[in-house]
């Protein structure tokens, strides 16, 4: 009796493990199914996402090569329907400028590449853009104050340097602009059009994507040195085809205005500080409709040339 007890536990216990091993298995084939299809999902997206980008840059090419000014291409670029479509399937795009802004990462890489008597130029631009646009930042005022009082103060230069290399790291590591400045969001969204970040260390003025909204930038830079009417009228007066050199444009400015040309051709040399007038960044964001992968790069456009500087997808 006891044997056929022990019997049916071992036969009700092999197939209860089959049952298990049945289930298991079940499973483990339902996520394989599963993981590989949504790897090839993924997959085309990816594709999808790439040849969208490939016919938006083939575009791009195809204008350049017919003998257009690159900046009345990209002035339509920025208003253009912004959708591409490939096999039936949508991808929306978006462009955000990267020109004629002042790049954040300037403040951290003036400490490191930049001649020394250089090196606080672009926080003295930041705080000319936030006192143009009348916002107190009490992280930035509190080491401007000191610096402009005391230039010369060794002790006063150091520890305004570890501030200032302090906010540095922040801005690269992504923090928002509005909590490392100590600034509301609303007072922000007044300075963002001027403000961008890149990979680089310029603070590029392209003079042929220059508009209203750059008054403020331009004054920055030139320390205040133009008046906002100088900027206005200089900006108005572009020509039909655009600044053809960068001196046309300081030509008109010194026949045109007050400023003092030798003070601007002064900044104009400060070794971050370059301007030009066939010189362009731009980033993009590519989406796919109905999905969530994206497609984010970074373009830089000199004369006919086109590249492509960073790719990152989400998929």
């Amino acid at each position: 009796m006891k044997q056929r007890g022990a019997a049916l536990l071992l036969v009700l216990f092999s197939i209860l493990l089959m049952s298990t091993m049945a289930s298991t298995t079940y499973m483990y084939l339902s996520n394989m199914v599963y993981f590989v299809g949504d790897s090839r999902t993924k997959q085309d997206d990816k594709q999808l996402l790439l040849g969208s980008e490939s016919v938006f840059l083939n575009n791009i090419a195809k204008e350049i090569l017919n003998g257009e000014d690159f900046s009345g291409t990209y002035s339509k670029l920025l208003t253009s329907p912004s959708v591409i479509s490939i096999n039936n399937r949508d991808v929306h795009y978006r462009l955000i400028d990267r020109t004629s802004c002042f790049n954040v990462n300037t403040l951290y890489d003036s400490f490191s590449s930049m001649n020394k008597n250089n090196k606080y130029y672009p926080w003295l631009v930041l705080y000319n853009i936030l006192q143009l646009n009348n916002i107190v930042s009490s992280v930035i005022n509190k080491s401007m104050t000191i610096f402009i009082q005391y230039p010369s103060d060794t002790s006063n230069l150091d520890r305004i340097d570890r501030d200032f290399l302090a906010i540095g790291h922040a801005f690269q590591r992504g923090n928002s602009i509005d909590k490392i400045l100590n600034i509301s969001s609303e007072s922000f969204l007044y300075i963002a059009p001027l403000v961008c970040s890149r990979n680089d260390n310029k603070l590029l003025i392209n003079v042929n994507m220059l508009n209203a909204k750059s008054s403020y930038l331009l004054q920055a830079i030139f320390m205040n040195e133009i008046t906002g009417s100088d900027v206005y009228k200089v900006i108005l007066s572009k020509p039909a085809q655009g600044w053809l050199t960068v001196e046309s444009f300081f030509e008109f400015l010194a026949n045109n205005s007050s400023v003092d040309i030798d003070r601007i051709n002064e900044l104009k040399n400060v070794e971050m500080l370059k301007f030009s007038n066939n010189e362009y960044y731009f980033s993009s964001n590519f989406k796919v409709d109905n999905g969530d992968s994206q497609l984010m790069s970074l373009f830089h456009v000199k004369g006919n040339t086109i590249t492509v500087l960073h790719r990152r997808f989400i998929l």
